[in-house]
């Protein structure tokens, strides 16, 4: 007897291509968390005065379309999702030196008093897919001149999806409104690719290649706008890139997005642009003051937008 998943299938053997392609990335997760678990390095760790991070960003497209004058060079991040670099860099730190500014939607899951301070603006541009780099700047900014004797990280969510470029704007990908209309049933731009869901029929690699890098562009141009609102030594890198239809390995089958677990150049390869600007900050260690609250719906609303659910 056929059954009901076989005879889906049958119907539809992209389905079952997108099986094999989930097969094939788990497997090749667990022989990178066997062979390759020492592996990267920690931005925490790193000198730095502030640090801008731009999610998602890949090493190779940042050299491609970078305009800022810097020194740069490939930084080997020891995740490959948002949450992981938040575990391997935060989690169970005492940060009482550092302000952290971010748009992410994992920020919540950190602990009170991990910080200095921290700022989250997920309640922000709510009528918006995304938190907005103007938002960020603003915040940030902000930030700076109130704890200017603190490291300030600055987590802007671009380059990640949702695109807000022209193109990434002329097709359907999910963000924070389309998830509110229409819930979390609707697939995200790497499930699109990786499953060829009907009734997507325009959104193929080429497409998202092009709207990346019309985020990557947005990024570039946000922190451009906030290094000049920074003093100290400032570095712009990324929490970790991702999959476009590159090849996996060992088993070289296609990727899409940004699994947990992965040790690959293009979801682990991160740019690390350093810019000095005056005197180096003073930095002081003190007691935790501000831990912004995000209602649990708001958040979730944004892990859904940002297709983390």
């Amino acid at each position: 007897m056929i059954t009901q998943k076989l005879k889906k299938f049958i119907a539809n053997p992209h389905l079952l291509i997108g099986e094999i392609r989930k097969g094939a990335e788990k497997a090749n997760i667990k022989l990178h968390q066997q062979f390759r678990s020492d592996y990267g390095e920690l931005a925490i760790d790193q000198d730095w005065d502030n640090l801008i991070i731009l999610d998602a960003c890949r090493y190779d497209t940042f050299v491609e379309r970078n305009h800022i004058e810097a020194d740069l060079s490939r930084f080997r991040s020891a995740a490959s999702h948002s949450w992981e670099f938040m575990e391997k860099n935060f989690v169970g730190r005492n940060l009482h030196d550092t302000v952290y500014v971010s748009a992410n939607g994992f920020t919540p899951k950190i602990e009170r008093g991990t910080f200095h301070a921290l700022i989250s603006l997920l309640d922000k541009d709510q009528n918006k897919d995304t938190v907005l780099p103007e938002t960020v700047i603003e915040a940030a900014v902000e930030a700076s001149e109130e704890y200017q004797n603190k490291r300030l990280i600055v987590h802007f969510m671009q380059p990640h999806f949702p695109f807000i470029g022209p193109t990434g704007r002329s097709f359907y990908h999910r963000g924070l409104q389309a998830h509110k209309q229409s819930g979390s049933e609707e697939p995200n731009v790497w499930e699109i690719l990786q499953w060829k869901h009907s009734g997507y029929d325009d959104v193929d690699e080429a497409l998202v290649w092009k709207a990346y890098r019309e985020n990557v562009d947005i990024a570039i141009d946000a922190a451009e706008k906030l290094l000049k609102e920074l003093s100290g030594k400032t570095v712009v890198s990324a929490d970790h890139g991702v999959l476009i239809g590159d090849r996996m390995s060992p088993i070289p089958i296609r990727g899409y997005g940004h699994s947990s677990g992965l040790r690959l150049p293009e979801v682990t390869d991160v740019p690390w642009l350093v810019v000095k600007d005056g005197t180096r900050k003073e930095i002081v260690s003190e007691d935790p003051v501000v831990y912004t609250d995000v209602e649990a719906n708001v958040v979730e609303d944004r892990l859904q937008g940002f297709g983390y659910k």
